[in-house]
């Protein structure tokens, strides 16, 4: 039987505009893109952001965070 939980999807804060436009939802005023939801594992620093996204990811890498944080984002993560 296949194991479909083996592909690990990463993305990098670049992609967090189109991520958004498919599948993200304004809340509260904020900005909410959840990778978790859509499959992604983990959240890379690959890129420029401009938007303030607050992105539920469970894996981040420290750079990510800070790209996000400089332009007023946050990353939301269940792991505490």
């Amino acid at each position: 039987t296949p194991h479909p939980n083996i592909i690990k999807k990463w993305t990098s804060v670049r992609d967090l505009d189109d991520l958004f436009t498919k599948f993200g939802k304004e809340e509260g005023g904020k900005k909410i893109v959840d990778l978790a939801s859509a499959g992604y594992k983990k959240l890379l620093c690959g890129g420029k952001i401009t938007n303030a996204y607050s992105v539920k990811v469970q894996q981040f890498t420290a750079s990510a965070e800070e790209k996000l944080k400089a332009v007023g984002g946050e990353v939301l993560t269940d792991n505490g």
